[in-house]
């Protein structure tokens, strides 16, 4: 059985294992690289878990975490960022249930709606964030180099 935690300051190192196993796992996914975040110190591992506008949950089977996912502010809004799924979990519906927590945590928070940013060729977030509701603003850009390659859009779901 699969659990959803909120991680807390002191858990630095559980959201440093997961992130950078995502990284590794999906490189084109996220707007930085394995290269980049590996060098973090525990420092900048605490402050992504200790800002009070952000909220981080992981999901476990036992003790091995699985999945990952935050909500930041984005534009005035809501935004989903770092989602993620252990290849062996996906399609089992642990993506959805932490979408879920990232549209409790914006509802509760008065936010209007919730954006992100996925890669055009990503089916299996496409078809996620499709089936929760989410919709084109029409808003696209590319990854940075050298990574221009992969084409993100933008998705809103208005709450």
């Amino acid at each position: 059985m699969h659990r959803i935690k909120r991680l807390k300051p002191s858990q630095w190192n559980v959201l440093k294992r997961v992130r950078l196993e995502a990284l590794r796992d999906t490189p084109d996914a996220f707007g930085t690289t394995y290269e980049e975040e590996s060098q973090y110190n525990e420092e900048e591992w605490r402050k992504r878990l200790q800002r009070e506008d952000c909220i981080t949950y992981v999901a476990f089977i036992e003790d091995s975490p699985i999945g990952l996912v935050v909500g930041a502010p984005y534009d005035e809004r809501a935004g989903l960022f770092a989602m993620w799924v252990n290849s062996k979990y996906r399609g089992k519906g642990l993506g959805s249930r932490l979408v879920d927590r990232i549209i409790e945590w914006a509802r509760s928070n008065e936010y209007s709606a919730i954006l992100l940013d996925v890669a055009d060729n990503n089916t299996s977030a496409l078809a996620l964030y499709i089936r929760k509701g989410f919709t084109p603003t029409g808003i696209t850009h590319r990854l940075a180099a050298p990574r221009d390659y992969v084409k993100e859009h933008q998705r809103v779901l208005y709450l």
